[in-house]
This record gives structure tokens, C-alpha cells and sequence, in this order.
């Protein structure tokens, strides 16, 4: 519910290698009926740096689960440029394609999504 530019979500296709993981992260765009993110506020720096950095010092297991938390915690918001910086520290493309997915409700500058395309 946080996504100002739906056209730009695609950014996230760099972080999935199959094109089935493309096609099912598109029909959940697709599919996905979001509110107004315009006036929300992405994570601080300070905040986001000391979330990144416990997420990195996590075991490759524990890092999925952290990621989501952060994502689905009422009241966070990031950029695409944050997100991007979490996602890749996640191996597992099937997890990578789920925190895109639930990533998308929060981001506060969707106009960037298709970075995660590349």
C-alpha cells in the first residue's frame, strides 16, 4: 500500500533469474490493489544502516526472515535503492521473488521499481 509508480516495480527483475519467477512477481503487481503511498517516509538512514547491518551479520538462513520482518513491520517504509541493498543478501531466488512481492506494499518511490529489472 505504499507504491507511488506501479510502472516502475519491475526494477526487482534483477534480483530473479527465471523468467517464471518474472511472470509470477508481474501477475502479483498485476493482480496486487494498493493504497496511496505519497505521504509516507522511507526508513532513515541511521535506521535503515543499523537494520542492514544486522541483517548482514545474520547466518544465510536467518536472513529471509529478517528481511520480512523489517518489510512487513506497520509503519516501515523504504525506497527501491534500500530494498535493493536487503534483497540481494538473500540466495534463495523463490525468497528473493517473495520479499519483491511483499516489499512492493511499502516502498515510498515506485517511479525507481524497475531497477530490479537489470
Amino acid at each position: 500500500k505504499a507504491l507511488v509508480d506501479r510502472t516502475n516495480y519491475t526494477q526487482f527483475y534483477e534480483f530473479l533469474n527465471s523468467n517464471y519467477s518474472r511472470i509470477e512477481l508481474d501477475n502479483y503487481v498485476n493482480n496486487y490493489n494498493n493504497g496511496n503511498a505519497g505521504n509516507q517516509v522511507a526508513m532513515s538512514d541511521v535506521n535503515f544502516n543499523s537494520l542492514y547491518q544486522s541483517v548482514l551479520y545474520k547466518s544465510s538462513a536467518s536472513r529471509y526472515a529478517a528481511i520480512n520482518t523489517a518489510f512487513t513491520t506497520a509503519g516501515n517504509y523504504f525506497t527501491v535503492a534500500q530494498a535493493k541493498k536487503l534483497i540481494p543478501l538473500v540466495t534463495d531466488e523463490a525468497n528473493r521473488l517473495q520479499l519483491a512481492k511483499t516489499v512492493y506494499k511499502v516502498l515510498v518511490d515506485g517511479s525507481n521499481y524497475t531497477q530490479f529489472y537489470e
